[in-house]
């Protein structure tokens, strides 16, 4: 019945999903899985203190379960409990240090709560893990940006350039080496952001303010 429950919420029948969760629980009351979606599926309504109680049985059930972990860590986070959400987010990567999922909610976590240096090397690991996921590279770059570390921005900026097709990281660049006083090389990295993401993307007029700055 587990794999009906997952079958259904694949197809965004969370409804359906739900009912067929209760009943698995009806036959077994210490089934971690069944809580885990049952979960999700309440933070998906918006009922994060159901998804709570879900969430915090089924760690109980399965403390050394990564993903138990890392739900509960969203749920606690979304609450805007983020001290107990880190725990369970450290515990997540603790368990799985090979996910990239749980290091880019890591990140996400750290960004949030403004801790830009813990959030930088969060999204480290995951592109680390997963060099083609191109939001990462971006959180990244803006947390780097965010360190005022402008070498290490450059140099993590200027890698993602060649993992991911992501014109906003030539955008970041361009700020980086603004602030690093390296006119020509901003120059260059805004223009192009402009040719690759064209004059209607989200930061073309203000790539075109730093262009009439450095002219």
């Amino acid at each position: 019945m587990l794999s009906l429950a997952s079958g259904q919420l694949r197809k965004g029948s969370g409804k359906a999903a739900k009912k067929t969760l209760l009943t698995v629980l009806t036959i077994d009351d210490e089934s971690s899985r069944a809580r885990l979606l049952l979960g999700i599926i309440a933070r998906s309504n918006g009922q994060l203190q159901e998804a709570q109680k879900y969430h915090q049985a089924a760690v109980e059930l399965t403390p050394e379960n990564p993903r138990t972990q890392y739900e509960l860590g969203i749920t606690l986070n979304v609450l805007g409990d983020n001290e107990d959400a880190e725990l369970h987010f450290e515990k997540a990567v603790d368990l799985d240090p090979d996910n990239s999922t749980y290091w880019y909610g890591y990140g996400e976590l750290f960004r949030v709560t403004g801790r830009m240096d813990d959030a930088a090397e969060a999204y480290k690991e995951c592109v680390k893990l997963q060099s083609n996921n191109s939001l990462a590279w971006e959180k990244l770059g803006e947390a780097l940006l965010a360190t005022k570390n402008w070498a290490s921005a450059a140099k993590y900026l200027k890698r993602g350039l060649g993992k991911v097709d992501n014109p906003r990281l030539y955008f970041l660049l361009g700020v980086v080496y603004f602030n690093a006083k390296k006119g020509m090389r901003a120059t260059e990295s805004f223009e192009n952001y402009l040719d690759a993401a064209g004059a209607r993307a989200k930061d073309s007029k203000e790539a075109r303010r730093y262009l009439k700055r450095l002219r």
